[in-house]
């Protein structure tokens, strides 16, 4: 992170999921140059990287939105029911997270939303103004009964979800993916969005590794790579 917010220091790899969001932008033809953008959630490998890869690329402003909820602590932790040997459910996250006030007035504002803060399908249809591109970089597991009206995206008509798993779970997004898809010029679906794209950012990372530890790049060559996120393409072509 040190390397990545002193412009004109290229860090040797980038956490994967901000590399992939900013790739997937890039070669969805979206020109982020001009756009006013929120990104939900100030993670190390997340949040903060994606924050400072958009402003690298010519955004007019980013938004960082540190405590997008307000999480009730009362309750068991999933330490104590893990030992206990109890059955924890991740659906409780629903009602222990309430929105932090004047959060939906502050993406309103925004052509590019990133949302990676973990409460399963979070943002709304009324968050997002029509026209504005959504990534979603939340994975929640949802149980199957609860989300009986949610849309697992990668299913196709009358499937079930594709990732529901023999607990009875699937994953959803922090977006409320169907609603917000009316409105939205470009969102993300989960599963099958982000996630791919921060397999290939591994990959990608793994490979640059390997040419460094060859000494395919010399100290030149790293001064002169692009400042943020190298097109993937280049692994392969070099």
């Amino acid at each position: 992170m040190g390397r990545l917010l002193m412009r004109g220091r290229q860090p040797f790899f980038l956490p994967c999921t901000a590399l992939g969001c900013l790739e997937l932008l890039s070669r969805s033809g979206i020109a982020m140059k001009g756009m006013n953008t929120v990104v939900l959630g100030n993670s190390n490998t997340i949040g903060m990287p994606i924050s400072v890869l958009l402003r690298d690329h010519g955004v007019a402003s980013v938004k960082v939105i540190h405590d997008p909820v307000k999480r009730r602590t009362d309750g068991p932790s999933f330490e104590s029911i893990s030992t206990s040997g109890q059955v924890y459910d991740p659906c409780r996250l629903r009602e222990e997270a309430e929105v932090a006030e004047g959060v939906p007035e502050a993406v309103r504002e925004a052509d590019l939303v990133v949302v990676a803060v973990g409460v399963p399908n979070l943002v709304k249809r009324d968050w997002v103004r029509p026209g504005a591109v959504v990534l979603d970089v939340g994975i929640n597991p949802i149980s199957v009964d609860e989300s009986a009206a949610d849309v697992d995206p990668t299913a196709g008509p009358g499937e079930p979800p594709t990732s529901m798993s023999s607990l009875g779970f699937h994953v959803v997004g922090d977006v409320a993916y169907e609603e917000v898809a009316e409105v939205a010029s470009a969102i993300t679906p989960v599963p099958g969005g982000v996630g791919p794209m921060t397999v290939a950012a591994l990959l990608h990372n793994v490979i640059f590794a390997a040419k460094l530890s060859n000494g395919v790049y010399t100290g030149h060559d790293l001064q002169t790579l692009s400042k943020a996120a190298p097109d993937f393409a280049d692994d392969y072509t070099d």
